[in-house]
Protein backbone atom coordinates (compact mmCIF):
# COMPACT_ATOMS: atom_id res chain seq x y z
CA UNK A 1 0.00 0.00 0.00
CA UNK A 2 1.00 3.42 -0.54
CA UNK A 3 -0.27 6.90 0.21
CA UNK A 4 -2.25 8.05 -2.13
CA UNK A 5 -4.27 4.14 -1.93
CA UNK A 6 -4.53 4.38 1.47
CA UNK A 7 -5.67 8.04 1.48
CA UNK A 8 -8.58 6.78 -1.05
CA UNK A 9 -9.38 3.20 1.25
CA UNK A 10 -9.46 5.12 4.68
CA UNK A 11 -10.56 8.39 3.80
CA UNK A 12 -14.12 7.66 5.13
CA UNK A 13 -16.09 8.37 8.35
CA UNK A 14 -17.92 5.07 8.61
CA UNK A 15 -14.45 2.91 8.58
CA UNK A 16 -13.95 0.90 11.66
CA UNK A 17 -10.90 -1.08 10.47
CA UNK A 18 -7.95 -0.49 8.57
CA UNK A 19 -5.12 -2.92 7.47
CA UNK A 20 -2.27 -1.68 5.91
CA UNK A 21 0.43 -3.83 4.70
CA UNK A 22 3.73 -2.99 3.48
CA UNK A 23 6.31 -5.77 1.33
CA UNK A 24 7.45 -8.15 3.82
CA UNK A 25 11.62 -7.51 4.17
CA UNK A 26 13.87 -9.70 6.34
CA UNK A 27 14.79 -8.55 9.46
CA UNK A 28 18.26 -8.48 8.95
CA UNK A 29 18.35 -6.30 6.08
CA UNK A 30 19.22 -2.71 6.76
CA UNK A 31 18.20 -0.96 3.38
CA UNK A 32 15.54 -1.48 0.96
CA UNK A 33 17.07 -1.76 -2.67
CA UNK A 34 13.48 -1.20 -3.86
CA UNK A 35 13.42 2.25 -2.61
CA UNK A 36 15.61 5.50 -3.07
CA UNK A 37 18.37 6.61 -1.17
CA UNK A 38 16.92 10.05 0.46
CA UNK A 39 20.15 12.36 -0.05
CA UNK A 40 19.98 16.14 1.55
CA UNK A 41 20.71 17.72 -2.18
CA UNK A 42 16.94 15.15 -3.29
CA UNK A 43 14.84 15.29 -0.22
CA UNK A 44 11.43 16.19 -2.39
CA UNK A 45 12.14 13.67 -5.38
CA UNK A 46 12.70 11.21 -2.80
CA UNK A 47 9.98 11.89 -0.43
CA UNK A 48 7.55 11.97 -3.84
CA UNK A 49 9.24 8.56 -4.61
CA UNK A 50 9.17 6.64 -0.89
CA UNK A 51 5.57 7.72 -1.24
CA UNK A 52 4.16 6.54 -4.39
CA UNK A 53 5.89 3.18 -3.07
CA UNK A 54 5.23 2.48 0.74
CA UNK A 55 3.11 4.30 3.25
CA UNK A 56 4.65 7.06 5.08
CA UNK A 57 3.62 10.00 7.91
CA UNK A 58 1.90 11.98 5.10
CA UNK A 59 -0.56 9.33 3.94
CA UNK A 60 -1.25 8.25 7.87
CA UNK A 61 -1.65 11.99 8.80
CA UNK A 62 -4.17 12.64 5.77
CA UNK A 63 -6.99 10.27 7.40
CA UNK A 64 -6.84 12.49 10.54
CA UNK A 65 -10.33 14.37 10.49
CA UNK A 66 -10.76 18.25 9.66
CA UNK A 67 -13.86 20.21 10.02
CA UNK A 68 -14.91 21.67 6.41
CA UNK A 69 -15.16 25.35 6.48
CA UNK A 70 -18.64 26.46 7.47
CA UNK A 71 -20.32 27.50 4.17
CA UNK A 72 -24.22 29.44 4.59
CA UNK A 73 -25.59 26.98 2.23
CA UNK A 74 -24.98 24.27 4.71
CA UNK A 75 -26.42 25.16 7.58
CA UNK A 76 -28.65 22.96 9.82
CA UNK A 77 -31.93 23.00 11.46
CA UNK A 78 -30.33 22.58 15.00
CA UNK A 79 -28.34 26.22 14.46
CA UNK A 80 -31.52 28.46 14.41
CA UNK A 81 -30.94 29.67 17.62
CA UNK A 82 -27.47 31.05 16.81
CA UNK A 83 -27.48 34.86 15.69
CA UNK A 84 -26.39 34.81 12.24
CA UNK A 85 -26.25 38.77 12.37
CA UNK A 86 -23.22 38.43 14.67
CA UNK A 87 -20.95 38.73 12.36
CA UNK A 88 -17.60 38.91 15.37
CA UNK A 89 -18.76 34.96 16.29
CA UNK A 90 -16.06 33.11 14.91
CA UNK A 91 -16.07 29.81 13.13
CA UNK A 92 -14.90 28.17 16.46
CA UNK A 93 -17.60 30.15 18.31
CA UNK A 94 -20.35 28.48 15.66
CA UNK A 95 -18.66 24.98 15.99
CA UNK A 96 -18.87 24.72 19.71
CA UNK A 97 -22.77 26.25 19.94
CA UNK A 98 -23.39 23.60 17.08
CA UNK A 99 -22.02 20.70 18.96
CA UNK A 100 -23.64 21.73 22.01
CA UNK A 101 -27.05 22.14 20.25
CA UNK A 102 -26.83 18.88 18.34
CA UNK A 103 -27.20 15.24 18.55
CA UNK A 104 -23.14 14.39 18.27
CA UNK A 105 -23.67 11.06 16.22
CA UNK A 106 -25.73 13.28 13.98
CA UNK A 107 -23.35 15.87 13.60
CA UNK A 108 -20.44 13.41 12.30
CA UNK A 109 -22.05 12.67 9.69
CA UNK A 110 -23.82 15.69 8.92
CA UNK A 111 -20.06 17.67 8.63
CA UNK A 112 -19.18 14.51 6.86
CA UNK A 113 -16.15 14.57 8.58
CA UNK A 114 -13.03 14.01 6.82
CA UNK A 115 -10.85 10.89 7.99
CA UNK A 116 -11.47 7.55 9.39
CA UNK A 117 -11.05 7.85 12.92
CA UNK A 118 -14.20 8.71 14.23
CA UNK A 119 -15.29 5.05 14.51
CA UNK A 120 -12.09 3.50 13.93
CA UNK A 121 -11.66 0.42 16.20
CA UNK A 122 -9.17 -2.06 14.68
CA UNK A 123 -5.90 -0.26 13.11
CA UNK A 124 -3.20 -2.81 11.24
CA UNK A 125 0.28 -1.43 10.08
CA UNK A 126 2.08 -4.94 8.93
CA UNK A 127 5.94 -4.25 7.38
CA UNK A 128 5.78 -0.76 7.85
CA UNK A 129 8.93 0.96 8.06
CA UNK A 130 8.49 4.16 6.81
CA UNK A 131 5.94 6.18 9.64
CA UNK A 132 7.89 7.93 12.72
CA UNK A 133 6.71 7.59 16.07
CA UNK A 134 5.50 11.31 16.05
CA UNK A 135 3.05 10.94 13.19
CA UNK A 136 1.61 7.14 14.56
CA UNK A 137 1.32 8.71 18.03
CA UNK A 138 -0.23 12.02 16.78
CA UNK A 139 -2.37 9.65 14.18
CA UNK A 140 -3.42 7.41 17.50
CA UNK A 141 -4.20 10.31 19.98
CA UNK A 142 -7.41 10.92 17.80
CA UNK A 143 -7.69 7.28 17.80
CA UNK A 144 -8.78 7.01 21.30
CA UNK A 145 -11.34 4.36 21.03
CA UNK A 146 -9.17 2.01 18.92
CA UNK A 147 -10.00 -1.76 20.75
CA UNK A 148 -7.03 -3.67 18.29
CA UNK A 149 -3.77 -2.31 17.10
CA UNK A 150 -1.44 -4.52 15.17
CA UNK A 151 2.50 -3.27 14.48
CA UNK A 152 3.53 -6.90 13.24
CA UNK A 153 7.07 -6.56 11.33
CA UNK A 154 6.89 -2.83 11.58
CA UNK A 155 9.63 -0.58 12.73
CA UNK A 156 12.69 -2.85 12.05
CA UNK A 157 15.02 -0.36 10.48
CA UNK A 158 13.89 2.34 13.12
CA UNK A 159 13.65 0.32 16.54
CA UNK A 160 13.72 3.29 18.83
CA UNK A 161 9.90 4.82 16.72
CA UNK A 162 8.27 1.53 17.20
CA UNK A 163 9.54 1.42 21.26
CA UNK A 164 8.27 4.79 22.14
CA UNK A 165 4.54 4.31 20.22
CA UNK A 166 4.40 1.17 22.49
CA UNK A 167 6.03 2.92 25.40
CA UNK A 168 3.01 5.80 24.69
CA UNK A 169 0.19 3.36 24.27
CA UNK A 170 -1.86 3.39 27.57
CA UNK A 171 -1.45 7.47 27.22
CA UNK A 172 -3.24 7.43 23.55
CA UNK A 173 -4.83 3.74 23.67
CA UNK A 174 -6.64 3.64 26.83
CA UNK A 175 -9.28 1.38 25.52
CA UNK A 176 -6.63 -0.71 24.03
CA UNK A 177 -7.60 -4.78 24.32
CA UNK A 178 -5.63 -5.89 21.53
CA UNK A 179 -1.52 -5.68 20.66
CA UNK A 180 -0.36 -7.38 18.02
CA UNK A 181 3.83 -7.64 17.96
CA UNK A 182 4.38 -10.25 15.89
CA UNK A 183 8.02 -10.19 14.07
CA UNK A 184 9.15 -6.66 16.44
CA UNK A 185 12.33 -8.07 18.30
CA UNK A 186 12.90 -4.61 19.07
CA UNK A 187 9.92 -4.97 21.18
CA UNK A 188 12.03 -5.98 25.14
CA UNK A 189 10.33 -8.23 27.64
CA UNK A 190 10.87 -5.12 30.16
CA UNK A 191 9.01 -2.34 27.63
CA UNK A 192 6.51 -4.88 27.54
CA UNK A 193 6.02 -5.65 31.09
CA UNK A 194 5.88 -1.65 31.53
CA UNK A 195 2.79 -1.08 29.32
CA UNK A 196 1.14 -4.25 30.89
CA UNK A 197 1.69 -2.68 34.39
CA UNK A 198 0.46 0.68 32.97
CA UNK A 199 -2.84 -0.45 31.89
CA UNK A 200 -3.58 -2.33 34.96
CA UNK A 201 -3.06 0.81 37.15
CA UNK A 202 -5.45 2.55 34.37
CA UNK A 203 -8.09 0.13 34.19
CA UNK A 204 -7.97 -0.51 38.11
CA UNK A 205 -7.70 3.12 39.37
CA UNK A 206 -11.21 3.47 38.39
CA UNK A 207 -12.69 0.62 40.80
CA UNK A 208 -13.55 -1.58 36.92
CA UNK A 209 -10.52 -3.67 36.52
CA UNK A 210 -10.72 -4.77 32.98
CA UNK A 211 -7.98 -7.09 31.28
CA UNK A 212 -4.97 -5.49 30.00
CA UNK A 213 -4.26 -6.38 26.49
Amino acid sequence: VNDELAILLGRHSHVQGLCFRAAAVPEDDEHDDSLEDCSNDDNHKCSSSLSSKTLTDRGLLELMPRLPLLEEDHVLDCWEEVDDDDDDQDNEDVYNDFFHKCNMEATLDALQIEGCNVRLRRLELLNCQHLSAEAVLQFLGKCSGITHLSLAGSFLRSSQDGMDIVSDLPNVLPNLQVLDVTRCPWLTTTLLSSIMEEYVELRTGGGNPTPPP
